[in-house]
């Protein structure tokens, strides 16, 4: 039988990623990056990992003044972000068995710099989410009715389905609205239908 170290070993799995610079914009259809912009890889988080990361969100958060920060506070989830992309963003020049933080100044660096916004952090932070979704084992679509209900109240308007699920899941619905909108269009071009009129 097989002992944990033996089964454990080897390197956690990086994808690549992009940091938009001042002056980046981003092409809305296809989602790319133009102008400038910083090579980096992500990687998911180990148990250790997250567990550093919710002790230093707590204490960031009530350093801003909450007394007894959770879930869903404002200030307790930036603090996640900040520190999430501190371990999970890598040099990407680094070697696989050697890797080297992207920020050579951590957490401090990010909260500090003019360029990691509110909205680049944000925006970083969901790729590192969904690549954490990617790689787990865990990972698990909806079920049929499951997705019809949400696709529901997606339609009616309703935002919880998509604020509180994993971004994976997210994802996966995203996509398979897309890719039925798409057939649907295709299904109802003039190209589909027969052409010529009926022979008489």
């Amino acid at each position: 039988m097989a002992k944990f170290s033996d089964v454990a070993a080897g390197i956690r799995a990086r994808t690549p990623a992009v940091l938009p610079l001042p002056g980046a914009t981003v092409d809305g259809e296809t989602g790319a990056w133009s102008g400038p912009t910083a090579d980096l890889d992500l990687r998911a988080l180990n148990e250790e990992e997250y567990g550093d990361v919710l002790s230093a969100a707590l204490a960031y958060a009530k350093g801003k003044g909450l007394s007894a920060p959770e879930d869903g506070d404002a200030l307790y989830e930036r603090g996640k972000m900040i520190h999430t992309l501190a371990l999970a963003c890598l040099d990407r020049e680094s070697s696989k068995d050697a890797p080297r933080p992207f920020f050579d100044g951590g957490a401090e660096q990010i909260r500090k710099s003019e360029i990691m916004t509110p909205e680049v952090i944000a925006y970083l932070y969901e790729r590192q989410q969904l690549w954490q979704d990617e790689i787990s084992p865990l990972k698990s679509d909806l079920k049929p009715e499951q997705f019809l209900a949400a696709a529901v109240e997606t339609a009616k308007g309703n935002m919880a389905f998509f604020v509180n699920s994993r971004p994976g899941i997210r994802w996966s619905f995203t996509r398979t609205l897309a890719s039925l909108y798409v057939a649907s269009l295709a299904n109802s071009s003039p190209s589909s239908s027969s052409s010529g009129s009926p022979e008489m």
